[in-house]
């Protein structure tokens, strides 16, 4: 709808900061705990309502149209390990700028307990500082949020070559305070336009949409002098109390270190070289890894590095971090264990009361009598009540809370008198000491255990507990809150990849945590299920609590399973669950993502030309790889299958008799042995151009391996050439080529492009169906939609709006302005693609199928409203058709009976050229 130019835009921030080794640093959006979304407290509610969120869109909104419209942004940069210098911090935005002269207000989040905001859930309502207002404006927490100062978006003379071009001006701002109080290496930053406009809006590029367009913040004069990355994690608990080893990322100009290590988090954050505490471990070490004796379990423990390094500063006292040892024993979760009782006094206060943590909040008990067992009154005698294991555990210790409604101390239904018997095999009992007393429970809320049974670690399967007493001794009764049994772990657990994931790489290295007597690890790992429950697929013997790389196979469930042995126990095997994951569909061969155009030979330069080799220059050859203009991007950004570029390879065989670029597997990732996966077929996507010439046939060769392809290379859209590998060698993959050749005694010219290489463990699904229809074959056109002459164009016209049709912005329907196209399918469930222009930039319009049932939320009004068309070349083809009523945006799908339907297009957007449209089936 309005032509918006992409642009970067700084903010210029004086600091003041004391002197350290210096190095610009740059941090983007998308390092670390970097995040960028949008806020919107939009009047048109729905997907730009205050719960909106935008933290996966490629471009966020900058808009304040008063009582209306209310747009701003949130970003955060982690800058962890920076010292030193903060001085001419720059804030950089890539902007897709509107038509007008603007000013945006930046505050900083002071409140640091607010900046750990998750951009996958944070809206206008919740988002960090911001407080509610009427739809269309907003209001601000000004004792969290602190006014930074001014960005302003001036427009410069517009010229024949730079007709909507702006630059920004800045006033100085001193985030000393700001930047210098942070002490958590997380800087929010919130930019609100402020000025009231109706026409004004801004687009800012996220790390969702281009990572190299991200926000990032600029320190030209820091350095990452302290140490960063610990392992284990600070805070963390559960750690192994044998085997634990220290790591960390040293700092910038870290060339030695020093490691502190102690149960006291004061002394360990005041030793010094010359004072080390007793906690100094070693002084001046070159790796950045310490491995530790055996700990206690259930302790504390902090440690610290130093790091060394040069003048000016040549030690820089690092973070005091943490971690805890796991404990000697864990709780068995309630889900095995099943509990029975004698009897019960009401159903809602059954047995399994005592197991399933109702009542319960952080081990603290209520009074509510709704969430504990409770005998009936007149039930059989003794009362009893029986917990049975889903199997044998090592038991360390039973935790009783007991009977805590808030009358107990007036009736006394708690447990006194109790004896406690166990067994493994549920039909021989043995009695646990002799008669145990609980003690009484407070009958006040936030009640904790008070009563303790000592297992010893006895191998047990079932425990019953026998009650000779009540406190109270007034009523036939006896009641429990709850009943805890903590077990010393001796089965495997902890599986990685966890059970159930999917997308497991196929050279994955499987690991668990280990159980603690084990001497060694029996592996069942098989894509039979039964086969590893029975245990009868094949075993492998471990010593260590991994194994990989496994040779896993692409696109199959896995399900596996480790038994934990240690002949000097009994038992001597503890059988463990069985788990599952299922591996990667493919492995990438090129995406096509990595190229840029960096000039050969300076840093950071990727040009596909130097990977995939082309004629150019080579008279037998007439191949080029990537567009040959110059100043202009070599990769297409506008057409791609997947990501945000494909490759474009331009052919003349008008000279040469073929075009064909090659490519070493050697130069990419996925190296030359393409047995890893065993994958059976190779899958690429081609994009054909109307405009290509002759009769020419496209063909892609695997080493000496030649296979053609038998797609049309003139139709514009993505269609996949799936080569089966049965007999092709793929142990030592020389070369990849993929050519165009004459078909006959001439040949022509044109473009075809390619996107994501894949090698794959079966042809990918290609829809069923698909339907081509041409938008000028119409039954019915309302002015101002009128249809144009374009020989560009698939069927040499397209459909669009006259000449001046300002854009509509109101919901349809409109008295005009609307086209009808009819079209046939078989019956089914389709996306729709369309192959548009627009010379104006990004747009949008409504359509709807008005007997077509939808998968997405629509406009009141009934219609779609599919905006932010993806922008490409002048005529390209649209991702499938959105609804932007639904959050997160998937593609519209519509249930279509067989016969013939309409296609409604109204124009919201002036100017947006619709040649061709094609309805996908995919059920």
């Amino acid at each position: 709808m309005s032509n918006k130019l992409f642009y970067s835009i700084s903010i210029v921030m004086l600091l003041i900061a004391a002197s350290t080794v210096q190095a610009e640093m740059v941090f983007s959006t998308a390092v670390g705990n970097g995040a960028d979304t949008g806020l919107e407290n939009d009047g048109q509610s729905g997907s730009h309502g205050p719960d909106s969120v935008h933290g996966t869109d490629t471009a966020l909104d900058v808009r304040n149209y008063e009582a209306v419209r209310q747009k701003f942004i949130c970003i955060r940069f982690d800058i962890t390990g920076i010292a030193g210098d903060l001085s001419g911090a720059t804030l950089s935005l890539t902007v897709n700028i509107s038509n007008r002269s603007r000013n945006w207000l930046v505050y900083g989040l002071v409140d640091e307990s607010l900046d750990n905001w998750d951009e996958a859930t944070t809206s206008y309502s919740s988002a960090p500082g911001i407080l509610s207002a009427p739809l269309g404006s907003f209001a601000l927490d000004e004792t969290k949020l602190q006014l930074l100062g001014t960005l302003g978006v001036l427009e410069n003379t517009p010229t024949r070559e730079t007709p909507n071009v702006y630059t920004s001006v800045t006033t100085e701002l001193d985030l000393t305070s700001f930047l210098q109080s942070d002490t958590n290496k997380l800087v929010t930053f919130v930019i609100i336009n402020e000025n009231s406009d109706s026409n004004a809006s801004y687009y800012v590029a996220t790390k969702e949409g281009d990572p190299a367009a991200a926000p990032t913040l600029t320190l030209p004069n820091a350095a990452l002098s302290a140490a960063t990355n610990p392992n284990p994690a600070n805070g963390v608990d559960d750690v192994l109390r044998d085997g634990t080893v220290l790591s960390w990322t040293a700092g910038e100009s870290a060339i030695s270190h020093d490691v502190y290590f102690g149960d006291d988090p004061n002394v360990v954050g005041n030793a010094v070289r010359t004072n080390p505490m007793g906690v100094l471990l070693i002084e001046g070490q070159n790796a950045t890894t310490f491995a530790l004796d055996r700990l206690d379990f259930n302790h504390s423990y902090y440690w610290r590095i130093d790091e060394v390094s040069g003048t000016p500063d040549p030690i820089y006292r690092g973070q005091v971090w943490s971690f805890t040892i796991e404990p000697v024993a864990i709780p068995i979760p309630a889900e095995s264990i099943t509990a029975t009782a004698s009897s019960s006094s009401t159903a809602s206060q059954g047995p399994e009361n005592m197991v399933n943590g109702s009542g319960l909040t952080d081990d603290l008990h209520s009074t509510d009598r709704e969430t504990m067992w409770l005998s009936a009154f007149g039930g059989s005698q003794p009362t009893w009540i029986q917990f049975d294991f889903d199997k044998v555990y090592i038991l360390h210790e039973m935790r009783v809370w007991n009977s805590n409604t808030d009358f107990e101390m007036d009736i006394g239904y708690g447990a006194r008198d109790v004896s406690i018997e166990y067994s493994v095999d549920g039909a021989d009992y043995v009695a646990l000491g002799t008669t145990h007393e609980f003690n009484r429970a407070p009958a006040e809320p936030n009640y904790a255990h008070n009563t303790t049974i000592d297992f010893g670690g006895l191998v047990v399967k079932h425990v019953r507990l026998t009650v000779n007493s009540n406190w109270g001794g007034l009523v036939p009764q006896v009641g429990l809150s709850e009943v805890q049994f903590l077990t010393i772990p001796v089965v495997a657990r902890v599986a990685s990849p966890d059970s159930g994931a999917a997308d497991v790489d196929v050279d994955a290295t499987l690991s668990w945590r280990a159980g603690r007597q084990a001497a060694e690890h029996n592996m069942y790992l098989s894509t039979d299920e039964q086969a590893v429950i029975d245990g009868t697929a094949p075993v492998i013997a471990v010593t260590e609590a991994m194994y990989g790389p496994s040779p896993l196979d692409l696109g199959s469930t896995y399900y596996w399973r480790i038994d934990e042995v240690n002949v000097a126990e009994t038992p001597t095997t503890w059988q463990g669950d069985s788990w599952s994951f299922s591996t990667q569909e493919y492995l990438v061969v090129d995406d096509f993502e990595p190229y840029n155009d960096i000039e050969s030979g300076q840093p950071g330069s990727n040009l596909v030309y130097e990977t995939w080799l082309d004629g150019f220059g080579v008279p037998t050859n007439g191949s080029a790889m990537g567009y040959t203009v110059a100043f202009q991007p070599t990769m297409e950004t506008g057409i791609v299958y997947g990501g945000n570029q494909s490759a474009p390879l331009l052919y003349d065989n008008s000279v040469a008799s073929l075009s064909e670029v090659t490519l070493n597997p050697a130069d990419l990732p996925i190296g030359r042995d393409w047995t890893i996966g065993s994958p059976k077929a190779l899958v690429l996507w081609i994009h054909g151009n109307p405009g290509n010439t002759g009769n020419d046939r496209l063909y892609v060769k695997i080493g000496n391996s030649k296979f053609p392809y038998d797609g049309d290379i003139t139709r514009p859209q993505w269609k996949p050439m799936i080569i089966d590998l049965a007999g092709v060698s793929l142990n030592n993959v020389s070369s990849l080529t993929i050519g165009i050749e004459r078909a006959g005694g001439s040949g022509g010219s044109g473009i075809v492009l390619i996107d994501e290489i894949v090698l794959a463990a079966s042809a990918p699904a290609v829809p069923s169906e698909e339907v081509w229809v041409e938008a000028e074959a119409n039954n019915s056109i309302t002015a101002p939609m009128m249809i144009y002459d374009d020989p560009d164009a698939s069927g040499g016209q397209y459909v669009s709006t006259e000449t001046g049709t300002a854009d509509e912005g109101t919901a349809p329907p409109y008295p005009n302005g609307t086209v009808s196209i009819p079209f046939t399918v078989e019956g089914g469930t389709y996306t729709a693609r369309f192959r548009i222009g627009f010379p104006g930039g990004d747009d949008s319009c409504w359509i709807r199928i008005p007997d077509a049932p939808m998968t997405s939320p629509v406009h009141s009004s009934g219609w779609i409203h599919f905006n932010d068309i993806p922008t490409g070349d002048y005529w390209h083809w649209s991702q499938e058709v959105k609804s932007e009523d639904e959050s997160g945006e998937p593609p519209v799908e519509f249930t279509l009976s067989a016969g013939i339907h309409n296609l409604e297009i109204s124009y919201r957007g002036a100017d947006l050229r619709i040649d061709a449209i094609v309805f996908s089936r995919i059920d």
